[in-house]
């Protein structure tokens, strides 16, 4: 299943590249570099410390684009444009990710596996010739698609799983599809999450909670706090999967 249109939706997102191998060579991540070059405007061009860009192709950047680091990246002042992510952590990923003044984006992981959901999420292209064949992030079950979808319409996704009722939800779903024998994984939700309106640091958390509830992980909520589901939800959601399924 693909976008879906919902209250609170985030704007598109950006054109998405990646640039592969494990780790890529120094001549493959310099095609980042060419590939910014050739956007226009004014480049960002984002590393993980100050020292990276004392070294190695990255001296250059600093001589053509604005460069920030892992630290900077949040606070900068930056017109916006496109950027490049030089090995960036989860954190530095979602930011530039979430980030509206980015144009397009181009990352160079140290792994490919770190960028496999952010890939699929965004269906980022590939640099270069001799792309890798990506494993697709796992199908979700349609019933599971459907606790995804009157999730995504309860939370309030301004704010993710900020708010303790919020967070009792995305819980009670998952509890609710375990109890019915449904299986699910971060890894196939967070993607789904990412391209229907949740930020992706937001979608992490949900991806969280969702491995949590597979592992047996006992919650708490706070006092007059209970996940909203009704008794029958699994029915409902069943019966909408079965309309959706049947087109």
């Amino acid at each position: 299943m693909g976008r879906v249109a919902y209250r609170g939706m985030s704007q598109p997102a950006c054109a998405a590249f990646y640039v592969h191998g494990d780790p890529p060579p120094d001549a493959d991540a310099e095609l980042a570099l060419r590939w910014l070059a050739q956007q226009g405007g004014k480049g960002l061009v984002v590393a993980p410390t100050q020292n990276h860009f004392r070294q190695g192709f990255l001296r250059q950047a600093a001589r053509q684009f604005q460069t920030e680091t892992a630290r900077t990246v949040g606070g900068m002042r930056w017109p916006g444009g496109p950027a490049a992510a030089f090995w960036p952590n989860a954190a530095t990923l979602d930011r530039l990710d979430e980030d509206r003044r980015v144009t397009a984006l181009c990352v160079v992981p140290w792994r490919l596996a770190e960028i496999r959901e952010w890939i699929s999420a965004r269906a980022a292209a590939p640099l270069g010739h001799g792309a890798p064949s990506l494993t697709p992030s796992p199908p979700l079950d349609p019933v599971v698609l459907e606790a995804l979808v009157s999730l995504t319409r309860l939370v309030n996704l301004s704010t993710g799983l900020g708010h303790p009722s919020d967070h009792a939800a995305a819980v009670g779903a998952f509890q609710a599809l375990r109890r019915g024998g449904y299986d699910f994984s971060a890894e196939a939700i967070r993607p789904w999450l990412m391209q229907n309106g949740w930020r992706a640091d937001d979608a992490r958390d949900v991806g969280a909670v969702a491995e949590k509830v597979r592992a047996g992980h006992r919650f708490q909520f706070r006092r007059g706090i209970e996940p909203p589901w009704r008794p029958n939800i699994l029915d409902i959601w069943r019966e909408e999967a079965a309309k959706r399924e049947g087109g």
